[in-house]
């Protein structure tokens, strides 16, 4: 397998967990947009990679935006892809992305607010690496 890095409209960041996640929610969660976000919370890494497999070097340039929620504690719940395009082409890889996303509260946010907010992925085309 080759590494890639996919370019992302937000530079995301890598996590892990070995049990499955409680949501916990300290309040009702806000509807907010993406510019509104680090009035809630930061991501906890500054930048995302993963290993894919030559499947992928046949993808066209897309982007995926997918709707979650941000819960107390600062991990992700309820991923959904609401628009991409090409259509269905990146919704795997966008999901990933998800699934690896943790926050920390802002100093704003000291209640630690959950939130719903759409993130856009952009993925670029692979080239194959010789």
């Amino acid at each position: 397998m080759r590494k890639y890095i996919f370019g992302l409209i937000l530079v995301l960041g890598v996590g892990c967990s070995s049990s499955p996640k409680q949501m916990t929610l300290a309040s009702q969660p806000a509807d907010i947009s993406l510019d509104e976000l680090e009035q809630y919370w930061e991501m906890k890494y500054e930048s995302f990679s993963f290993d894919s497999s030559a499947e992928y070097k046949n993808r066209p340039k897309g982007y995926v935006k997918i709707r979650y929620l941000i819960d107390s504690t600062g991990n992700v719940f309820e991923p959904k892809v609401v628009e991409s395009e090409p259509s269905g082409v990146w919704d795997d890889q966008g999901m990933e992305a998800i699934k690896e996303l943790k926050y920390l509260p802002s100093k704003d946010n000291p209640t630690k607010i959950p939130v719903y907010v759409t993130t856009e992925f952009q993925f670029k085309e692979v080239l194959e690496q010789r």
